[in-house]
């Protein structure tokens, strides 16, 4: 029969994990869930010769009807049930939803869903940001130097102080403009409000400007992880004017979550800033690989965590200064070969 269920029957194969979600539909799974069951009857084991999928896989099901009682959720739940089992799927929890008839009402259950659907293993691909998904290479870098020209500091005693803070910038102990203020406290300079302003709006565009130049590559890979199942974050060691910057651009609409420094107060390679990633995307750390330019020790912090972990050079290749490949990590040379790299260890 040519239809769409062989092509639902393969990717069903190609996945690792089955979720099933159905409305009750007078005491029932509705009727075209259950002539797609019926449909599949030559992949079940109720007969012979059948064809059939990989094994290994797990099934859930969500479950959901208007009135108050669980026994129709608990009907449909057990008919998934049933199907899941003629396929060779293990049936690893469900969840059943009552009086749910408006998407408004869902709005209450929120906590209670989100617990449930981390339950359910997923695959996560987590990123560095910087020389990894954008670059401060190759357009305006609001340098140090500079900052301490418009300040009117010397920057070689400037130096001193402002590594003095780099812990707590990125730990969120102390923002980008306290560590300008600790700095002019230390040389006996006062820094008026208006050079302040100054200051800090320059260092937002040039941050915003890393944004605009993102390789393109970079955005068709993360469209592909999409495609292929893969949750996404963003962990970054960052400082409190690159929060706001990040949130803003367009690239943070492409991430299931974004873990910053900052704000939960663990920076790479801390274990802890890994674990919270993986903890967000509801995943293993087994089932997590970790993607970066190598900056700050994340591939080894990554892979001491239990990720695995990718060394990414599209941008760092284009440096003045190569950065070599460190280690045994795999490379990365291009945005696609994350996706190459990942098909590959499927195989």
């Amino acid at each position: 029969m040519d239809d769409d269920v062989s092509r639902i029957m393969k990717e069903i194969d190609e996945a690792d994990v089955i979720v099933s979600v159905a409305p009750s539909y007078w005491a029932d799974i509705p009727g075209q869930f259950k002539a797609f069951i019926d449909r599949c009857t030559p992949w079940c084991d109720t007969h012979e010769p059948h064809a059939s999928i990989r094994e290994g896989k797990r099934g859930f099901v969500i479950a959901f009807r208007t009135g108050p009682g669980m026994h129709e959720c608990d009907r449909i739940i057990q008919s998934i049930e049933h199907f899941y089992g003629h396929l060779h799927i293990a049936c690893a929890g469900h969840l059943g939803l009552t009086s749910v008839e408006y998407k408004e009402d869902v709005g209450p259950r929120r906590a209670e869903i989100t617990d449930f659907c981390r339950t359910i293993p997923c695959r996560a691909v987590i990123f560095d940001l910087f020389e990894t998904l954008i670059t401060e290479w190759g357009h305006e870098k609001y340098t140090k130097r500079k900052m301490c020209a418009d300040l009117g500091f010397d920057k070689d005693r400037v130096d001193v102080f402002w590594e003095e803070k780099e812990e707590e910038r990125y730990l969120g102990e102390i923002d980008f403009e306290g560590s300008i203020r600790y700095a002019g406290r230390k040389l006996g300079r006062e820094i008026s409000d208006d050079t302040m302003a100054f200051v800090l709006n320059r260092r937002m565009a040039t941050k915003a400007a890393c944004f605009e130049h993102i390789d393109p590559g970079v955005f068709r890979m993360l469209e592909e992880l999409r495609k292929m199942g893969f949750r996404t974050a963003i962990v970054s060691n960052c400082s409190s004017e690159e929060v706001k910057v990040i949130r803003e651009s367009e690239l943070y609409r492409y991430f299931d979550e974004v873990v910053l420094s900052y704000e939960v107060h663990m920076k790479k390679p801390d274990r802890g800033i890994y674990e919270e990633a993986a903890r967000r995307l509801g995943a293993e750390l087994k089932d997590c690989i970790f993607v970066g330019d190598g900056g700050s020790n994340e591939l080894q912090g990554a892979r001491d965590a239990g990720m695995k972990a990718v060394q990414a050079k599209w941008y760092t290749n284009r440096l003045p200064k190569k950065r070599e490949t460190i280690g045994d990590f795999p490379v990365a040379e291009e945005p696609s070969d994350v996706i190459k790299l990942i098909e590959s260890t499927a195989e």
